[in-house]
C-alpha cells in the first residue's frame, strides 16, 4: 500500500508501560506467529496462573513485514 498523503498516516502512539501481570507477551517471527499463538493460548495459558480477559491485543512487527521479520504480540490476561 502506498500512502500519498502523510495526513492519512496514524500518529505514533506514545510509549505505554503495561503493568506486570496484565499481558502475556511473546516474540517470534511473522511466519511462525499462527502456530506459536495457538500454542501460547492452548498450552502455556492452560498451565499458567492466568486466563484470557477481554481487552486490546497488541502487536509489533519489523518494517520488512516478511515471514522472517521479528514479530511480538501481547494478549490481555488476568490472574485465574
Amino acid at each position: 500500500m502506498t500512502v500519498s498523503d502523510a495526513a492519512q498516516l496514524v500518529p505514533a502512539r506514545p510509549k505505554d508501560n503495561l503493568p506486570a501481570g496484565t499481558y502475556a507477551a511473546s516474540q517470534t517471527s511473522l511466519g511462525a506467529f499462527l502456530d506459536e499463538y495457538d500454542e501460547a493460548r492452548s498450552e502455556w495459558l492452560a498451565d499458567s496462573a492466568y486466563e484470557r480477559r477481554s481487552g486490546l491485543k497488541l502487536e509489533r512487527n519489523g518494517a520488512a513485514f516478511d515471514p522472517d521479520s521479528p514479530y511480538e504480540y501481547f494478549f490481555p490476561v488476568t490472574e485465574a
